[in-house]
């Protein structure tokens, strides 16, 4: 159990993390059993394709050697995608995807499709601990009892191993308790309301479409925090370009809609209003 134990531990983990991203397994939809595909989060046909060059973009990817995030390029096939919905649910997407009408009823729901991304990310994670938690610990338990049937037969002892709790068990243990309070907060915060607004059962969330005369280069799907007294509340974003300008559609809870209309409301132009999607949303959102 030396330096090169660990590391080549650390190794294999970090592409057990890669493969589980990319694993197809049950539809995101809760209460859906049917076998997922791949869904991209920004629209491949109708939005993608706008700002792509020769079938790619850019997306920023964290580079570990560097601690820095990188522009890499990637086919708009691949880009944005994630093991998602299954092909009913991933219907449910389609209007705007086929006739590209940012007025489309399909595209109210449109965000869902991140709520969902995040929730996976964050299922598939949670696995990945899981497992290696459980590895590591047999793995240091047949180690230790090695050791121990060695020193029993030399010395004629009964002792016995009670524990092989140790600092990368406790580690592991914190990020598998920290990764399920990111779940349960985003399925009671994020994804139940929208899902029982979306079906008529209550009215939890509102989503506001603002579309400005500006063409922005890049799209956008992520979420954002935003600040109304000692409170944070969570919007959830699109941002997609089109001819000439760039359609924007966030949701938000409705205890925060009034706070985050008021924010929206101080924005007197278009360009004002594209500032703050660079420099207000885009410095504190999680996208890819």
């Amino acid at each position: 159990m030396d330096d090169n134990y660990f590391r080549a531990r650390y190794y294999r983990f970090i592409n057990v993390k890669e493969r589980s991203r990319r694993r197809k397994g049950k539809c995101a939809m809760p209460g859906c059993s049917n076998k997922c595909v791949s869904s991209h989060t920004i629209p491949e046909s109708s939005v993608l394709k706008r700002i792509a060059s020769a079938k790619d973009v850019f997306y920023p990817k964290y580079n570990a050697d560097i601690n820095a995030y990188e522009c890499v390029s990637i086919k708009t096939k691949k880009a944005s995608v994630f093991p998602g919905f299954c092909n009913k649910h991933e219907n449910w997407f389609s209007g705007f995807e086929k006739n590209g009408n940012f007025y489309d009823p399909s595209m109210a729901i449109q965000n869902l499709r991140i709520i969902c991304r995040y929730y996976f990310a964050w299922d598939s994670l949670l696995k990945v601990f899981e497992r290696t938690l459980l590895k590591y610990r047999k793995e240091i338990e047949d180690y230790q009892n090695e050791k121990i049937d060695l020193l029993n037969t030399e010395l004629g002892t009964d002792v016995t191993l009670k524990s092989v709790e140790d600092e990368n068990t406790k580690h592991m243990k914190q990020q598998i308790a920290f990764i399920r309070s990111q779940m349960t907060h985003i399925h009671n915060n994020d994804l139940y309301p929208f899902i029982k607004t979306m079906e008529g059962d209550g009215d939890y969330v509102s989503v506001i479409a603002v579309d400005v005369n500006i063409e922005l280069p890049a799209c956008l799907a992520g979420k954002s925090e935003f600040v109304a007294g000692d409170k944070k509340y969570t919007v959830h974003l699109s941002v997609f370009p089109y001819l000439n300008g760039t359609f924007c559609c966030f949701s938000v809870n409705k205890d925060s809609e009034e706070h985050f209309r008021r924010l929206l409301g101080k924005y007197k132009d278009d360009y004002e209003f594209i500032g703050f999607i660079e420099s207000g949303i885009c410095g504190t959102s999680i996208n890819k």
